[in-house]
């Protein structure tokens, strides 16, 4: 629950009269942690001994609200904060200008009583910190829900089996290496959350009031590892 951008019939954001985005007056529902489905694929292949299994974990629909996104877009020290402050101009005197960008949207026409008449397309040029940070700072809080979904290559597992032919004069039965890599590349997922660097899976937060949250999360980290398999 947050306010929303404020939009025109048409679905364009509305620009105030700053240069800045506006927002609603009231909250609304913005998203649901709650995923519509989640599911799993496991393949197996075996041949003469080599055995690969491929799981693949994925969940479709839900929404996590990322306080990460929100101090990055605050201090505009992400990647995305570039857009909106590329063009830079100079005066009579040849000095630069603060770098400026004009927000994508309308701005409302009010008649003399204040009321809105129609819209018309926003040319107001700000500088970046306008352009990014008032987003945060307006407490806009639709900007930075972000749909949860992912692809995930889970594990691999590349298992090699000794022949029992080779272990004839040995008193082990069977001998199998297992190369194992676990949380290796998200076949899918906001990119959003690519350029952050976190991960949707960290959005179960179990502290009252923050379900749904990611702050500054870590990614799954990614290990490889080798197994050795005796049998006697």
């Amino acid at each position: 629950i947050g306010y929303a951008y404020k939009r025109a019939p048409d679905g364009q954001k509305i620009v105030g009269s700053g240069g800045n985005y506006s927002r609603e007056d009231k909250t609304s529902i913005l998203g649901n942690i709650t995923p519509d489905w989640t599911g799993g694929l496991n393949n197996s292949l075996s041949y003469k001994g080599i055995a690969l299994s491929c799981l693949i974990d994925f969940v479709q629909g839900g929404e996590v609200s990322s306080a990460t996104q929100y101090q990055f877009t605050a201090k505009g020290s992400a990647i995305w904060t570039t857009e909106g402050r590329r063009v830079q101009d100079t005066d009579d005197q040849g000095n630069q200008l603060p770098l400026v960008g004009v927000l994508p949207g309308v701005v409302e026409i009010k008649d003399t009583e204040g009321n809105v008449t129609g819209y018309e397309t926003n040319t107001k040029a700000v500088d970046g910190q306008t352009y990014w940070a008032t987003r945060a700072w307006s407490e806009i809080g639709e900007e930075f829900v972000n749909d949860a979904s992912y692809v995930m290559l889970r594990e691999i597992l590349l298992s090699y089996s000794l022949q029992p032919s080779l272990l004839q004069k040995t008193p082990l039965s069977g001998v199998t290496f297992t190369l194992v890599g676990r949380n290796l590349l998200y076949l899918g997922v906001d990119e959003r959350f690519k350029q952050m660097g976190v991960s949707p899976e960290t959005k179960p937060n179990t502290g009252a009031g923050y379900g749904g949250i990611e702050s500054f999360s870590q990614p799954y980290t990614r290990s490889f590892g080798l197994n050795v398999k005796l049998t006697f």
